[in-house]
């Protein structure tokens, strides 16, 4: 596959937010699956090239079919991708801050907002 550069890598990352143990998921809410999906996928490094803005966008995409708001400004969530890039973050700081900026939508939109 074009563009690709670990398919096992990839594979990792995109299963790790179901895993579990004894019938429960490892990250327990939707928030903090979205995290481990950012989280995974930007330190797996499976693209040839994007892999910090894929683990973003699937994240967000994640978020928001699960009827999640994510609400940040750009520069913040860009230094915290940047962050989890060069392992400066952890992903327990990661999911805290998913938790933080994340909230179930209460209309019938769906979005996500991000601010300049």
């Amino acid at each position: 596959m074009y563009g690709i550069r670990d398919i096992n890598l990839l594979s990792s990352a995109i299963y790790m937010p179901e895993s579990g143990y004894n019938g429960n998921y490892l990250h327990e809410t939707i928030p903090s699956m979205a995290a481990a999906y950012a989280f995974h996928i930007c330190q797996n490094h499976p693209f040839i090239d994007g892999n910090k803005r894929v683990a973003l966008a699937s994240s967000l995409v994640f978020l928001d079919i699960n009827e999640y708001e994510f609400n940040c400004k750009n520069e913040i969530l860009y230094n915290k991708i940047m962050g989890v890039a060069k392992s400066e973050i952890k992903k327990e700081e990661l999911i805290k801050f998913y938790e933080k900026h994340s909230r179930k939508n209460k209309g019938t939109s769906k979005n996500f907002s991000l601010s300049s």
